[in-house]
């Protein structure tokens, strides 16, 4: 627990929550998003960043097909995301709040995608995020370990890991170099 944020270690701030998310939701959230639902994203001033996302909360996911079960997905996932906060506000800094989240974000990468390290909370954005969360759905895959601070952070299905969003938390993932790998990532404010 950080008693005093000027007085602790970068990594005091990261949390890793093992087996956090149930493999069955994991699953089902993967087989429920296709690659109609999952868009390719071309960013051609940034070629090292590749993936794929979809936004799971919006309205237009939910009422493409099958939006019954993706109502049930995304009350699931508000519960998650509930139940990650009150584990960092309780096991990390008790003094961090939140009144919003930005709604889940399903990324797909492939053989070759990979993401460079990267800060999420910039000057010049509209949000003020204060806290980056990412959920891994797989790891059925090789490649693609997340990292911060160029450190892997060796993530299996169902894990978590949650991190300020501020500069000093630089993180990004290696390329895939076989299979797909799937994660879920919010961000609080």
């Amino acid at each position: 627990m950080v008693k005093n944020i000027f007085e602790s270690k970068i990594s005091d701030l990261i949390h890793i929550e093992k087996n956090f998310l149930d493999k069955k939701l994991c699953d089902k959230i993967i087989n429920e998003y296709d690659d109609q639902d999952i868009q390719r994203e071309v960013r051609e001033h940034m070629p090292d960043r590749k993936l794929s996302r979809t936004y799971l909360s919006s309205r237009e996911i939910i009422n493409r097909k099958n939006s019954y079960e993706r109502k049930k997905i995304d009350m699931e996932l508000v519960e998650v995301l509930r139940n990650s906060l009150k584990l960092y506000t309780q096991n990390v800094w008790k003094e961090f709040t939140f009144d919003q989240d930005q709604g889940f974000c399903l990324n797909k990468m492939i053989k070759g995608d990979g993401y460079n390290e990267h800060i999420d909370n910039v000057a010049g954005l509209k949000t003020d995020w204060k806290i980056t969360i990412v959920y891994l759905l797989n790891d059925n895959f090789q490649g693609g370990n997340f990292t911060v601070h160029k450190v892997d952070q060796k993530l299996k299905q169902g894990d978590l890991i949650m991190f300020p969003s501020y500069w000093m938390f630089p993180h990004g993932i290696k390329t895939v170099t076989k299979g797909s790998r799937y994660s879920l990532i919010t961000w609080a404010w």
